[in-house]
Parts: C-alpha cells; sequence; structure tokens
C-alpha cells in the first residue's frame, strides 16, 4: 500500500470565526489542494480510535489529497479537543496549524443566528434538528438561553488556544483574527503561504474589499446577562495574552 499522503495545513479553529473564508482563500491558490470529502472524513481526526480514516485517503475515492501540491483542510472543532490536536501532529508533525480567532461577543452573535437559521430550516442531520424539542429551541432561544445551553464553554478560546500551543510548536502555528481577515487578508494569506512555501498568489491588498458579516452590524448583547458579557470580555483579552505570549510574532495577525 502506498504511503498516505501528508495533510500539509489544517484549519482547526473556530467556528464563526472566519475559517470557511480563510480556506476559500486559500483554495485560489493553484498551489493548494483542499481536502474535501463526507463528514466522517473531514472530521476524522477528532475520532477516537487510533489512525482515524482521514489519514488512509489514498484508499478513499479520488479527490481527497493530492501527490504534487500542497494539502490541507478545515475542521473548526479541532481545537475543542487535544487528543484531536494531538492525532493531527502524529499524522504529520511539521504541519502548519491555523487558529481563526474572534472576539466571543460577536461569535456568539454569529453562532446564534446560523443555529437558528439551521433550526429554522430543519437541518435533521444537525444537532439543532434531531428532536422537535431541540428544533423548537434552537428557533426561538434568545442569547442568554443559547450561551447556557451551548456555546458558553466553547467559547472559552484562551483555554484551546493555549491546547494549541502545547501540542504544536510557536513556529507552526498561525493566529488569524476574523477582525483582521475581514479587513485585510492579504498579510496573513502571504505569510501562509510562505510557509507552506507556496506561490502567493492572492489580491494585492489594495484589491481587496472589506467584509462586514452580521454580527458586525449588531452593536449590542441583547439578552445577555451583563456578567456574562464581561466574562466575553474578559476571555477576549486573556485569549490576546494566550497569543501574544505563547505566538510566533511573524505568525500574529490579530
Amino acid at each position: 500500500m502506498s504511503e498516505p499522503l501528508k495533510t500539509h495545513f489544517a484549519i482547526v479553529g473556530f467556528p464563526k470565526c472566519g475559517t470557511s473564508a480563510l480556506l476559500s482563500m486559500l483554495a485560489q491558490n493553484t498551489d493548494v489542494h483542499v481536502i474535501a470529502g463526507p463528514r466522517a472524513i473531514e472530521s476524522g481526526y477528532s475520532r477516537d480510535i487510533e489512525m482515524p480514516l482521514f489519514v488512509d485517503r489514498t484508499e478513499l475515492s479520488e479527490g481527497l489529497g493530492r501527490a504534487g501540491l500542497v494539502n490541507g483542510h478545515k475542521y473548526s472543532a479541532y481545537a475543542f479537543s487535544k487528543k484531536a490536536l494531538r492525532n493531527l501532529f502524529n499524522h504529520n508533525n511539521k504541519m502548519l496549524i491555523i487558529v481563526c480567532v474572534r472576539h466571543p461577543r460577536k461569535s456568539l452573535i454569529s453562532w446564534h443566528q446560523m443555529h437558528r437559521s439551521f433550526a429554522i430550516n430543519g437541518s435533521i442531520n444537525h444537532f439543532t434538528g434531531r428532536t422537535p424539542e431541540d428544533r423548537e429551541f434552537y428557533m426561538n432561544c434568545n442569547l442568554q438561553e443559547y450561551y447556557d445551553r451551548y456555546a458558553g464553554s466553547r467559547l472559552r478560546y484562551d483555554f484551546f488556544v493555549g491546547n494549541v500551543f502545547d501540542v504544536f510548536p510557536a513556529e507552526q502555528v498561525v493566529v488569524v483574527a476574523q477582525e483582521r481577515l475581514a479587513l485585510d487578508p492579504f498579510a496573513p494569506t502571504a505569510r501562509i503561504s510562505e510557509l507552506l512555501g507556496c506561490r502567493n498568489e492572492q489580491a494585492s491588498k489594495s484589491e481587496v474589499a472589506p467584509h462586514i458579516g452580521h454580527a458586525d452590524r449588531v452593536a449590542g448583547m441583547s439578552g445577555l446577562n451583563p456578567d456574562v458579557v464581561a466574562n466575553l470580555d474578559a476571555t477576549h483579552a486573556a485569549t490576546m495574552h494566550t497569543i501574544q505570549a505563547r505566538g510566533h510574532a511573524p505568525n500574529i495577525f490579530v
């Protein structure tokens, strides 16, 4: 059996922090192949088995890893699991890890809106629609209810970013703030291309239009306990401190 093709980079977190936008930008580079497939493949490193299905993608259908190209993929929940991060490291200990962050206030608003939309549209393969009770909750919950039931523990970016640096050397970790990416994607994508040994085919800074999403247009935190708002602000400050203290300066875009 041939050696499995290596994954050269992975975007490991966080949801609603610009991960899809960044992956789309990197995919425009002709040196880059974005690995996409069924969810069971995409999230393979999160599995409990020692050698997850995702690693052996040379045995899977065509269109996964490609020889001669820089192979990468995104699964924005990897950062929530230290075991998943170790699985990535064991697959390729030279892999470039990309972490997208955002102020958790904005992540919460965006995540809440997305899951509400999933519930309204009846996405039965998503946890928001597994049962009638789940769907009813996610269709109608306010920010506080959503934070309490689902998002609160997942917005501890300071803790999860620390886990990334526990597993991977700082020189192999690139941190990109969604706020920075929305205004100027040129610098982070150019740096990632450099680290991956790709030609930098991204548009110049002057050609990039800033992106303003739903959460960016929402000014307040209606329905959220003031103590929670303060906690989100403290988490953001702690996350930025962790990034600056443990990150490799040329790889930080916040």
